[in-house]
């Protein structure tokens, strides 16, 4: 479930924001069917740094993409196990807050020891605000994230009292499947929230799946759009070498006269296509990196800049455009003396 509030920047809205959550995960949790719930939402992180008291001098601060401010319970409720340490308490917010570290955020920061019991400073030299690591869990991806070739930072839940935030999600662990707790659950949200607040009730799977249909539709335009500048690339070549052909006739049937064979011929209309291909594909190649800096967060996997992928991008287009060629090249081939010096 998502919570939303008319973002403000009032400060004086504060609490009665921090209470409106408190008040919808305390109604959420009365539910029948409800076994457990939790909040969670995004933090604001100043240069999406993060440090530990074992940092040394020299070295490179942690990036972290997104760091997530949870409640109490929120690990039981979607099961992900505490490898070391404890879950948060009610009162860790309000006491200057504290930090559960993944696995890979804790083996980074902390290389050379525990990560339990340590400090830690989200933010870079702009934050001076250090908090206790009290738990460390496993590693799990709760977002759809495209890590366009690289391993997608670790991810950081903090327990804190946040200035402003505009929505919230709420982590329920329903006893079964049941659809009318969907109903039950967007009634009592809606109770919950002052006026001018809205919620959305769905499943983590749906959120997922809404995620993956977003992406899929993007791959396959982008598909559609590519398979149809490669079309018309053939077909342009195609008319380009064809009229060079036709106006190198004459030069064909002086050098079929001379003793070339049509193999001969052959070479030279398919040297010309494959020079020119090479030509444009080549400068097409480098104005990719700038064109395709724009779509690299819909990429799954892997990088704009891939060298493996551009090389058969460029076999893929040298195959094409080469095939286009052989027409004209065959054209070119049947030119016949007598009848070409006739009719100039």
């Amino acid at each position: 479930a998502t919570a939303y509030l008319p973002f403000s920047k009032d400060t004086t809205d504060r609490p009665a924001r921090i209470q409106a959550r408190r008040a919808s995960l305390d109604r959420v949790r009365a539910v029948d069917g409800v076994v457990s719930a939790a909040t969670m939402s995004g933090v604001s992180v100043p240069d999406w740094e993060m440090t530990s008291e074992a940092t040394r001098p020299g070295d490179q601060p942690m990036h972290i993409e997104v760091a997530t401010n949870v409640s109490p319970a929120f690990f039981a409720t979607l099961g992900i196990p505490i490898s070391a340490g404890r879950d948060f308490l009610e009162g860790d917010g309000q006491q200057g807050g504290a930090v559960i570290l993944s696995n890979r955020a804790a083996k980074q920061l902390f290389p050379r020891g525990a990560a339990v019991g340590r400090m830690v400073k989200i933010g870079g030299e702009h934050s001076h605000r250090w908090m206790p690591v009290v738990g460390v869990v496993r590693d799990v991806e709760m977002w759809f994230r495209n890590p366009n070739g690289r391993e997608p930072d670790p991810p950081v839940y903090v327990s804190m009292e946040q200035r402003n935030f505009d929505g919230w999600t709420i982590a329920i662990r329903p006893r079964g499947d049941d659809p009318k707790l969907a109903i039950a659950l967007q009634a009592t949200l809606r109770d919950a929230l002052p006026p001018g607040g809205s919620s959305r009730v769905s499943s983590w799977v749906e959120d997922f799946e809404t995620q993956i249909r977003f992406a899929t539709f993007f791959a396959r335009l982008f598909g559609f759009i590519a398979s149809t500048a490669m079309l018309l690339g053939a077909a342009g070549l195609f008319s380009v070498l064809s009229y060079a052909v036709s106006q190198r006739m004459r030069e064909f049937a002086v050098r079929s006269a001379l003793g070339a064979t049509r193999r001969d011929l052959l070479k030279v209309v398919l040297q010309y296509a494959f020079e020119m291909s090479l030509a444009g594909t080549a400068i097409g190649a480098l104005l990719s990196f700038w064109a395709s800096a724009g779509i690299s967060s819909y990429l799954f996997g892997v990088k704009n800049t891939d060298p493996r992928s551009l090389v058969v991008a460029e076999l893929l287009l040298l195959a094409v455009t080469m095939a286009a060629s052989l027409v004209p090249a065959y054209r070119a081939t049947r030119a016949n003396p007598v009848d070409v010096l006739r009719s100039s």
